[in-house]
């Protein structure tokens, strides 16, 4: 997956709009003080593909600005095995999401179901935590959050699959049981 743009808006501390379209292939690095707002940024992007935007509860909530009842937004344009998508997702109030695909428009569970096919995860059956990853597939592996870069990686079936895949098309036959 390429990232080409993401714009962030009234998502905790970043009221904004919040706008990166300078994404390049490649390793893109942010930086900044303290407090500056990278790890919301990046908890956006991570709720953008893997929360549904009609979720509910305190996990919805947090995601409002301090002492506000601004609607969370998110648009992100990125490129998936050399096909360009944009998703837009809105938390709370007026919840909505919409996918542009190749093929054209989805929006609601249509879209929430396509993104799941793209990314190759499962949703959990229960409200999930803000700790719960283990249903975000191969993606969610390679996401590591701030102070838990040496903490074990849980992923799921599909997960494990994907990374027993790409694998065995560098270097061969792999035995599925080593793949943890």
């Amino acid at each position: 997956m390429i990232i080409s743009r993401i714009e962030v808006r009234n998502f905790r501390k970043l009221v904004g709009p919040f706008v990166i379209d300078t994404m390049v292939p490649g390793l893109n690095v942010i930086v900044g003080d303290n407090e500056e707002g990278k790890s919301t940024l990046l908890q956006a992007i991570r709720s953008g593909f893997f929360d549904k935007h009609n979720m509910t509860g305190e996990r919805a909530e947090s995601f409002q600005p301090y002492n506000s009842a601004l609607r969370p937004e998110l648009r992100i344009s990125f490129e998936l095995n050399g096909a360009p998508y944009t998703l837009f997702k809105a938390f709370c109030q007026r919840a909505e999401v919409e996918l542009v695909t190749p093929d054209g428009r989805l929006a609601g569970s249509a879209a929430e179901e396509e993104l799941e096919k793209l990314l190759r995860f499962t949703r959990p059956k229960r409200a999930r935590k803000e700790s719960d990853h283990e249903h975000e597939g191969v993606f969610g592996m390679f996401w590591v959050e701030q102070g838990k870069s040496f903490v074990g990686v849980d992923t799921n079936e599909d997960g494990r699959a994907s990374i027993v895949q790409a694998l065995q098309k560098e270097v061969g036959d792999v035995d599925r049981k080593s793949v943890v």
